[in-house]
C-alpha cells in the first residue's frame, strides 16, 4: 500500500516561497512538508564570508544581516536558520 506523497520544497531564510506556494495547500489537506536546503546550499552555514564588500541586496548582504540578528539574540546563523 502506498503512503501519502509528501512534498520536500526549498525553503530556508534566503528562499521562502513554499509560504506563498505550499503552506495553505499543505495546511488544508494535512500534509507535511520535509523541507530541502534549510542552510541555503551551506551559505546560511556560518562557513562562507563574502571577500570583499557585500553587494547590497546581494545574498551575502542578506547573510551578514541574518548573522547579525542571530548574534543579537544570542544564537549562531546554523541555530537561526533551523528555527
Amino acid at each position: 500500500m502506498a503512503g501519502r506523497a509528501r512534498p520536500q520544497p526549498l525553503y530556508n531564510l534566503l528562499s521562502r516561497r513554499i509560504e506563498d506556494e505550499c503552506a495553505a495547500f499543505s495546511e488544508r489537506y494535512a500534509m507535511h512538508n520535509v523541507v530541502d536546503n534549510p542552510l541555503a546550499s551551506s551559505l546560511l552555514s556560518g562557513k562562507h564570508t563574502d571577500p570583499v564588500r557585500p553587494e547590497p541586496g546581494g545574498r551575502f548582504a542578506a547573510v551578514e544581516a541574518l548573522r547579525q540578528v542571530a548574534e543579537g539574540i544570542g544564537l549562531t546563523l546554523v541555530e537561526l536558520a533551523f528555527r
